[in-house]
C-alpha cells in the first residue's frame, strides 16, 4: 500500500516535469543540456527535443498501471507463477 503512494507521487512529479519544462528553464532542468557550453546550446535544437520530451513525460506516469504484477484476466501474473 505504501508503495502505491510512492508510485503515484513519482507519477505526479513526472507529469509536472513534462508540463512545466520549457525552452527558458531547460538550461537549468535538463541533464546534459545544462552542462553544454553556450555555443553547443545554440547548435542544439531544443524546440524539437522538447516536442519529444514533453509528451513522453506527460504519458510516463500512466505506465505503471499497464505494466504491474497485479493479477490479470488469466489469474495470477506469469512472473509469480511457478513452472
Amino acid at each position: 500500500m505504501e508503495l502505491d503512494f510512492v508510485v503515484i507521487g513519482v507519477g505526479v512529479l513526472n507529469y509536472l516535469i513534462g508540463n512545466y519544462t520549457n525552452k527558458e528553464n531547460a538550461k537549468i532542468l535538463l541533464a546534459g543540456y545544462n552542462t553544454m557550453s553556450k555555443a553547443e546550446r545554440e547548435k542544439f535544437d531544443i524546440d524539437e527535443y522538447l516536442k519529444f520530451f514533453k509528451p513522453f513525460f506527460r504519458k510516463k506516469p500512466f505506465s505503471p498501471f499497464f505494466s504491474s504484477n497485479k493479477p490479470n484476466a488469466f489469474g495470477n501474473s506469469l512472473a509469480k507463477k511457478k513452472i
